[in-house]
């Protein structure tokens, strides 16, 4: 009867102690050139320590996504807005007209925030449009 019950108050024990866990493990992408990030694209208007307004299309990701330690960001901080800068004009106005929606967008080059002109935790360098949906 003793062994039953120790072996019935380990295993809640383990029940307590790992679930937690389990349930906020996230598989964690580490963002390379050419990656693919999903996520709501909209715009963030603010102004540039100088004084210039910056309007900049940001994507407030979906997912757990993550850089490569550099010494403007550190391996172990999600990633959870991207500066998006376009590949060319007809993306750009592609992207104007999916403002409030989840995107798939793929970065030619990834790479930490590193001045007062980049709006976001990252920035995603020559990016397109790879999936929309509403």
């Amino acid at each position: 009867m003793a062994i039953r019950k120790f072996v019935l108050r380990a295993s809640l024990f383990l029940v307590i102690v790992a679930v937690p866990d389990m349930a906020s493990a996230q598989p964690r992408e580490v963002l390379h050139d050419g990656a693919v990030v999903r996520g709501t694209l909209r715009v963030v208007k603010t102004k540039h320590p100088n004084g210039t307004p910056i309007r900049a299309l940001q994507l407030v990701s979906a997912g757990n996504y993550f850089l490569n330690d550099d010494e403007f960001c550190e391996k172990d901080v999600a990633v959870k807005k991207l500066h998006i800068v376009a590949k060319d004009r007809d993306t750009t106005k592609r992207l104007e007209r999916s403002l409030g929606k989840m995107l798939s967008i793929k970065g030619r080059q990834f790479y930490c925030a590193h001045t007062a002109w980049h709006i976001g935790d990252a920035v995603a360098a020559d990016a397109e449009i790879v999936d929309e949906t509403r």
